[in-house]
């Protein structure tokens, strides 16, 4: 059932919320390719729904300027932000730098978000 159409038979009574998130930066990263560095991009997914950022050629101590998502958040209570580094390899498969999982009531209770 689309969601357009389970608001319209009461299915779901909770506004949608939206959450943005911003990949700053990374520091120290691992160095996963044969020159000393990686080239590194993030994924972020909030409840199931996945971005992703531009990656990084040559660096273990990106910063991304663009890396900006917004997120529906159906229950914020419940929801949480992961975000996964890879270092992109343009012949194997990309290779796991590292993550981290941030549940959004840490960040309402902490005071980075609004309730």
């Amino acid at each position: 059932m689309s969601r357009a159409r389970a608001r319209h038979c009461g299915v779901m009574d909770a506004p949608l919320r939206i959450v943005s998130v911003r990949v700053v930066r990374a520091r120290n990263l691992a160095a996963k390719d044969s020159n000393g560095f990686s080239d590194p991009y993030a994924v972020v997914s909030v409840e199931g729904t996945e971005q992703r950022s531009a990656v990084v050629p040559k660096s273990l101590n990106p910063t991304w300027n663009d890396a900006q998502f917004h997120f529906e958040v159906e229950d914020p209570d419940v929801a949480e932000v992961r975000v996964v580094l890879f270092d992109h390899d343009a012949i194997s498969a990309d290779d796991f730098l590292g993550q981290v999982v941030v549940p959004l009531l840490v960040l309402r209770e902490e005071g980075d978000i609004g309730g």
